[in-house]
């Protein structure tokens, strides 16, 4: 439990009780309201709350899908509409993908360090002492946890699912979406590039410089044509994703964390606002 841990947890619990209060006159119309709604929220935020102070691999995958799984069913949650539905399968679906990348990145880690640790500090150590015979394990891990953790955060090339998700989901469901899971997402970002990644910088820096760049043209150019506002605020949320993951680029890891931390705290207040 440290500064960034705390700072993100709160813009967790703040988006998510917005949330909760943006729910009820929906809930009501719909005739909908129901213990299992709030259920769903709390646990994601469970999930959001951990994976903000996970230090550990094994805990940030069991966090992440505690988070992600109780979304994939708010997104589907009027089951009586298809576009709903099909827009909590195809998330789902997506996300099992991701999800199985990342646990592969992550085993090659564990296997790159020795098979000793999963521990993120731990790791640093073990990865910075690797034989140069594991260098190609070492790269090939680090970009499948590279490429699970951007599609967490909806950063191109990995955001196929995002305007769809968003436009299909409950108008507070994409509220939520939008802000409580990105900014755990990013915690965790932090934490991992920052911590378990730093002596590797190398082997990813590159890389996420492009998704970042990308993020950013790809997201603003999308969504001028967009005659959705959902599908606007998903192309939106991409290309924010792309600022703030120059945070993670920074040399000074506590300087980018306080710099990711003020943008999405800007970020979730602008983005509730407008749902």
């Amino acid at each position: 439990v440290d500064g960034l841990t705390r700072g993100f947890q709160w813009l967790c619990l703040i988006a998510s009780a917005l949330v909760v209060l943006l729910s009820q006159r929906l809930l009501d119309d719909m005739q909908e309201q129901t213990a299992e709604y709030y259920a769903l929220i709390l646990l994601s935020l469970s999930g959001m709350l951990f994976l903000c102070g996970a230090t550990d691999f094994v805990s940030l995958y069991f966090s992440l899908e505690l988070m992600a799984v109780c979304i994939y069913i708010l997104v589907a949650y009027f089951r009586n509409q298809a576009r709903g539905v099909e827009a909590g399968v195809k998330y789902f679906l997506l996300g099992a993908v991701s999800s199985g990348i990342l646990l592969y990145g992550i085993s090659l880690l564990y296997g790159a360090a020795g098979g000793t640790t999963t521990n993120l500090v731990a790791l640093n150590d073990a990865l910075a002492l690797a034989p140069k015979a594991n260098s190609l394990l070492v790269f090939s891990g680090v970009l499948m946890v590279l490429v699970g953790m951007a599609f967490k955060v909806a950063a191109v090339p990995f955001h196929m699912w995002s305007p769809d998700a968003y436009e299909g989901a409950p108008t507070p469901i994409t509220a939520f979406m939008a802000t409580a899971p990105k900014a755990a997402a990013l915690a965790a970002f932090l934490r991992v590039f920052g911590t378990a990644f730093h002596g590797v910088a190398n082997e990813w820096i590159t890389p996420v410089c492009y998704i970042a760049g990308a993020s950013m043209i790809l997201g603003n150019i999308a969504a001028v044509k967009q005659q959705s506002i959902k599908r606007l605020l998903a192309y939106s949320s991409i290309a924010h994703v792309g600022y703030m993951l120059l945070g993670v680029l920074s040399h000074d890891p506590v300087a980018g964390a306080q710099a990711v931390w003020l943008y999405m705290f800007t970020y979730l207040i602008m983005n509730i606002g407008a749902f």
